[in-house]
């Protein structure tokens, strides 16, 4: 698949079937950006790896909400979830926490 913007700006994506839905697996633009995405279905992580080797980091939920994500630095956030998927804490990159 590809598009383009007003500017110029192309983008071409690579789609592939896993878990019997189609994911983009790789993301490539004409000004040289490019990330590889990676899924573990059963883990409920996705990772996306960019040009340099740096990888970003999302676990989710079974309601798919993202509740963990690590930078390309390596660092980790999270938000503790209620059974009603109400935020109920806070995990930030520099080690500070907000329980409720």
């Amino acid at each position: 698949m590809n598009h383009s913007n007003a500017l110029g700006l192309g983008c071409h994506y690579r789609w592939e079937t896993q878990g019997d839905k189609p994911r983009v697996v790789e993301h490539l633009t004409s000004d040289d950006e490019y990330f590889n995405f990676r899924y573990d279905l059963d883990a409920r992580t996705s990772w996306a790896t960019d040009v340099f080797g740096r990888e970003l980091e999302a676990q989710y939920n079974a309601d798919h909400r993202v509740f963990a994500s690590g930078d390309y630095g390596g660092e980790l956030s999270a938000i503790a979830l209620d059974e009603n998927g109400n935020m109920v804490g806070l995990s930030l990159r520099d080690g500070n926490t907000n329980k409720n």
